[in-house]
C-alpha cells in the first residue's frame, strides 16, 4: 500500500517528534511513502515566506 500525504500530514511529520504519523510513517519502507505534487508547493512556498 501507498501512503500519499497531504500538506497537513507533511506539517505533522516535520513537526511534532512524537506523533502517530510520525511512527507510521517511520514504519514503511520510503517506497512506500509519496507526496502531493501540491503538497511539495505548498510546503516550498510556506519555506520560501518565512525566508528560510
Amino acid at each position: 500500500m501507498i501512503y500519499l500525504l497531504d500538506t497537513n500530514a507533511c506539517i505533522v511529520y516535520l513537526n511534532r517528534p512524537i506523533s502517530g504519523v510520525r511512527r507510521r510513517l517511520e514504519s514503511l519502507s520510503p517506497q512506500d511513502i509519496a507526496v502531493f505534487w501540491v503538497s511539495l508547493a505548498v510546503l516550498s512556498f510556506m519555506t520560501l515566506d518565512k525566508g528560510g
